[in-house]
């Protein structure tokens, strides 16, 4: 069958795979060229500390060793998606490590005035829009899959590993749950104080506390994480919607408690106007400048759709009309015929 003889959707569904893959192209080549940018502007900051005067010399060195910095760091590490606080890069394992970004400023200050309740539900709505994106890109590739371990699902063969805590563990244990990645190590590491990420999140006076202090007690356990992602595509707003029906539910199981975990999350930035949303190509993106919460908008739709539902089935008003009519020919009770007791009621 040829392309114009496709079907409207998959047709469509090719297109939409196409611009993906050529906007991933692009990417890839402005992020050459901004290598590039760096490290001429590192050479020639070089150049003209070799052969001007002392002043001219320091500027010139402290630029080029910017410069150069810059062109290191941003060959070693890339983004998978533009506005994420994460960055990748391959480790000598073959591995594809996963770290925060303290480089990037910019993508933290759209959570100023974030409290760390809200802060950590943000690193945890973007992690899992990480993994949606490495999906998506390997759908997109055609990469062949293989059985998972539980049999439900398949995984991608590319390993990802992270350095991570307690709260994100609970994340990443949940996800596996739900048969979204597959966990292949997860050993302890050193403790850690966390002066990184807080310097990432923008918390700078914790972050000097964090480095002066030697109170161990303040330390948290980190863990060196490995996992595949599976098959399995994240529906985030079904995730969002099996939390609201089980939030009060007292049974107790894995799933549940992986499902409200998730849930957390989102319910988390509620009073926020950050939503999670499809962009014209398809991808999973975070939309931090829309007009209503995700949650919001989701509790909004659903209440809608309920709504619609029960005014398509409805039939009170044919129902009452028949009772009115059918009280025009019934005679009129006495007024004296007894009231019915509160067992008869």
């Amino acid at each position: 069958m040829s392309k114009e003889n496709l079907p409207i959707q998959l047709k469509n569904k090719q297109l939409a795979v196409n611009k993906r893959n050529n906007k991933r192209t692009i990417e890839r080549i402005k992020r050459v060229g901004k290598i590039i940018l760096s490290a001429g502007v590192g050479l020639t900051g070089v150049a003209v500390s070799a052969i001007a005067g002392p002043l001219v010399a320091t500027v010139g060195m402290g630029v080029g060793v910017a410069g150069l910095s810059n062109a290191a760091i941003d060959a070693m590490y890339k983004k998978n998606t533009q506005n994420s606080m994460f960055v990748q890069r391959r480790n000598a394992k073959g591995e594809i490590y996963i770290s925060q970004s303290v480089k990037d400023i910019k993508s933290f200050q759209k959570m100023k005035g974030f409290n760390a309740y809200e802060k950590g539900a943000m690193m945890g709505l973007e992690l899992i829009t990480e993994l949606q994106s490495i999906k998506q890109r390997f759908e997109d590739k055609g990469v062949m899959t293989e059985p998972s371990r539980d049999g439900q699902n398949n995984v991608y063969p590319q390993i990802y590993s992270t350095t991570t805590h307690g709260v994100n563990i609970d994340t990443m244990q949940a996800l596996e749950t739900l048969g979204y990645l597959q966990i292949e190590r997860k050993e302890p590491k050193n403790k850690s104080n966390l002066f990184f990420e807080k310097l990432g999140f923008g918390q700078y006076q914790e972050a000097k506390e964090a480095l002066f202090s030697k109170d161990e007690s303040k330390k948290v356990q980190m863990y060196d994480l490995a996992l595949r992602v599976t098959d399995k595509p994240i529906d985030f707003e079904q995730i969002y919607k099996s939390y609201l029906d089980l939030k009060g539910t007292r049974e107790k199981s894995e799933t549940i408690s992986s499902i409200k975990r998730l849930g957390i999350i989102m319910e988390a930035l509620r009073k926020r106007n950050i939503d999670i949303v499809k962009n014209d190509i398809g991808e999973t993106v975070i939309d931090y400048k829309a007009e209503e919460s995700f949650a919001t908008r989701v509790k909004r739709e659903q209440a809608n759709s309920n709504a619609e539902y029960r005014k398509s089935f409805y039939i009170g008003d044919t129902i009452e009309q028949g009772t009115v009519k059918q009280q025009e020919v019934e005679p009129t009770k006495s007024k004296t015929e007894p009231a019915l007791n509160a067992e008869e009621r």
